[in-house]
């Protein structure tokens, strides 16, 4: 059983937990979520293949994600979401915040780390994710025209390319 803080608008903790799953939040009640969004030395972003076992948008590809557990920082619940999903080992220091924004339930942090873990030696939780893939920015711009993509990636897709480019690419050559 996964247990959540809940934050309230100015996304306070409100020392108030939830059963994930269990129910919808009250008005002005939020979960946290995160998105981690690796980049490697080509310019590369890793994508992930959801699990067909997967409730919400089985089979759709995304980007490594998840809940913070009730007690744990964004930060620390990226740096989880990333160890259980890939087996990847990332450290504080390389999280970058990119973006925070909130939704109708839940505030998502975009963390961004550069990384450069071979496919082959990422040992995936098959339960979450099928399959694994570094792509450019621009066959990621096609999977999103063909529709492979979960939806919640076009609510801030196109600021985040931008400040990609502006925050990260710049330089890396």
């Amino acid at each position: 059983m996964e247990i959540l803080d809940l934050f309230d608008i100015r996304k306070n903790n409100l020392n108030k937990t939830i059963i994930r799953d269990s129910k919808e939040t009250e008005i002005g009640e939020f979960r946290q979520s995160v998105h981690i969004w690796l980049i490697n030395d080509n310019k590369e972003l890793l994508v992930q293949k959801r699990s067909f076992n997967m409730k919400r948008n089985p089979g759709k590809w995304a980007f490594t994600g998840g809940l913070p557990m009730a007690g744990e920082s964004s930060l620390e619940g990226a740096i989880r979401e990333v160890k259980e999903e890939l087996n990847i080992d990332i450290k504080p220091e390389e999280m970058g915040l990119l973006i925070t924004f909130r939704r109708e339930h839940d505030f998502v942090d975009v963390w961004v780390a550069r990384n450069n873990t071979k496919i082959e030696d990422m040992i995936l939780q098959k339960t979450e994710v099928e399959k694994v893939k570094w792509i450019s920015i621009s066959e990621m711009d096609e999977m999103l025209v063909e529709g492979k993509f979960v939806p919640a990636i076009d609510l801030y897709y196109e600021l985040f390319k931008k400040l990609l480019y502006k925050c990260y690419f710049n330089g890396w050559d």
